[in-house]
């Protein structure tokens, strides 16, 4: 049966999944909003529509709805993401002790080691909502999702600087 708590799970689980899947596209079409580019006239014209003139005062306004969100997408999802992470970081990378025996691990390979600490961390039901952040590492890599983020963030940004300027 549903309960109270699993329902509020399964939403926050949701919306952190959506999050993941807008971030790029998202930020991307708000890093776009300050490509103006000037034409042979004289006038500025945002580069993803030109039916849009940046010097006007509808564009200003946009300009401090899109600092807005970017500060929300850009800078709020990792930012939330890795505080997800960094409070959960003992279930999504395991101890060593909790797989093997002190006196073992010099004979054991770091491999059985990582594999003992997923079946460790596959036990813990708190960070299922989550597991989408790092279930395509190694537990050891538990922060990687973080790195990717910024990197994918950054291609967008790169790609819309180039149009811009290049």
């Amino acid at each position: 049966s549903y309960t109270y708590q699993k329902v509020k799970d399964q939403l926050i689980g949701t919306a952190l999944y959506i999050s993941y899947i807008a971030l790029i596209p998202v930020s991307t079409k708000l890093f776009e909003l300050y490509g103006c580019t000037s034409l042979p006239n004289g006038e500025y014209f945002l580069l993803a529509d030109y039916s849009v003139s940046c010097k006007t005062s509808q564009y200003d306004q946009m300009i401090i709805y899109g600092a807005f969100m970017l500060i929300i997408y850009t800078i709020g999802i990792p930012l939330t993401y890795t505080i997800l992470l960094v409070w959960n970081h003992k279930k999504v990378n395991p101890d060593w002790r909790l797989v093997i025996e002190g006196t073992e691990k010099k004979f054991i390979n770091e491999k059985v080691i990582q594999r003992g600490k997923l079946k460790v961390r596959r036990t813990y039901k708190e960070i299922k909502n989550i597991s989408f952040l790092f279930d395509n590492y190694k537990p050891k890599r538990w922060y990687f999702e973080i790195w990717d983020c910024i990197r994918r963030l950054t291609l967008g940004l790169f790609r819309i600087f180039s149009l811009i300027y290049l």
